[in-house]
């Protein structure tokens, strides 16, 4: 068996975390932020990140944004998840504001936030011939999300 260690550990937390999210699985996702907070993991990014995407997706960015408050050290995609997060509830104002003070934007931040935009109902009330609308809209239904 491969040693266990730090990277390998926080690598297997992640995958549950992500699998947590990918599933809307807020009680999973709970205990697993207990027992990272239990044990003084839970402000590393690697941890951080899956933690705010899946409070998200389970409709708790508030949630998330502590998590996101809480990381000692933000990287990119700290970053990202939390915008996202916000845009895939309809917060784009609070979308925006963290989009305007990422130090250093992507493509994925980009991205992140131009979906937020087409998957706004408002805009896509505007819009309801424009395929990206159309396009952007079809898998969250499928998801079941709002």
């Amino acid at each position: 068996m491969p040693e266990r260690n730090e990277v390998s550990w926080s690598t297997m937390i992640a995958s549950i975390i992500s699998a947590s999210a990918s599933l809307v699985d807020l009680k999973l996702g709970m205990n697993i932020h207990g027992h990272m907070i239990k044990s003084g993991v839970e402000r590393e990014v690697f941890i951080g990140s899956p933690l705010i995407d899946m409070y998200s997706k389970c409709g708790k960015e508030e949630d998330g944004r502590r998590v996101f408050d809480s990381i000692s050290e933000k990287n990119v995609i700290s970053w990202n998840s939390m915008i996202s997060g916000y845009s895939l509830n309809g917060q784009l104002e609070e979308a925006e504001e963290l989009f305007e003070q990422l130090p250093k934007r992507n493509i994925v931040s980009w991205n992140t936030m131009i979906s937020g935009y087409i998957r706004n109902p408002a805009i896509a009330e505007k819009c309801p011939k424009c395929p990206a609308v159309k396009q952007a809209w079809l898998p969250r239904e499928r998801q079941g999300y709002p």
